[in-house]
């Protein structure tokens, strides 16, 4: 096969081979039928009207969500992604399930979230979630994260707003797998 090469050039040539074989793997969902999953999009976001800030920059804020739950999706869903390599192209994937979603005000800034999955399918394995509370009229606000290791089906966990930014109002949710995949982000209103 590659009699009288450089063990360099054998050992090139053996990576670039692995890393092909783990990237088609990766593509087809690690081995799984990937169109067993449903096609995900996620949902454009609708923005507020533009706000001149006293920088002059202009701040296109989003609309908050209409609920309080967001119910988590049934099982792995694909999503159309773009691949990169010698010549980028677009694929489906498999991505993890959109987490289930929903945030109480314990005080004024601090927010309790509750994120759950109907299932952790070994195709798409959530290894963390991606937790957040932002305010969201405040042109000034960025959100405030936390990342938590998946290690059930469900979890809580409790992010406290900074004090010089209005309330946050808004949480959102996303899981992410150890390779880098992220679900869709679910978003809803924290009760007060």
């Amino acid at each position: 096969m590659l009699r009288g090469s450089s063990p360099a050039l054998i050992v090139r040539c053996v990576r670039g081979l692995a890393l092909a074989l783990l990237a088609a793997a990766t593509l087809t969902g690690c081995g799984s039928s990937s169109d067993e999953y449903p096609l995900a999009s996620e949902t454009p976001i609708a923005h507020q009207a533009p706000v001149t800030t006293p920088s002059g920059a202009i701040v296109r804020r989003p609309v908050k969500p209409g609920a309080y739950i967001a119910t988590p999706s049934p099982t792995c869903e694909r999503a159309v992604a773009t691949v990169h390599g010698p010549v980028p192209a677009k694929r489906e994937i498999v991505i993890p399930p959109a987490p289930g979603l929903r945030a109480t005000a314990v005080s004024k800034r601090t927010v309790r979230l509750e994120w759950s999955f109907r299932g952790l399918p070994g195709d798409c394995r959530p290894e963390a979630v991606l937790l957040s509370i932002v305010a969201n009229d405040d042109w000034r606000a960025t959100p405030t994260n936390r990342q938590l290791r998946v290690d059930g089906s469900s979890g809580t966990a409790t992010i406290t707003y900074p004090d010089f930014l209005s309330p946050p109002d808004v949480a959102l949710a996303s899981a992410y797998m150890a390779d880098g995949r992220r679900s869709r982000t679910a978003r809803v209103l924290i009760r007060r």
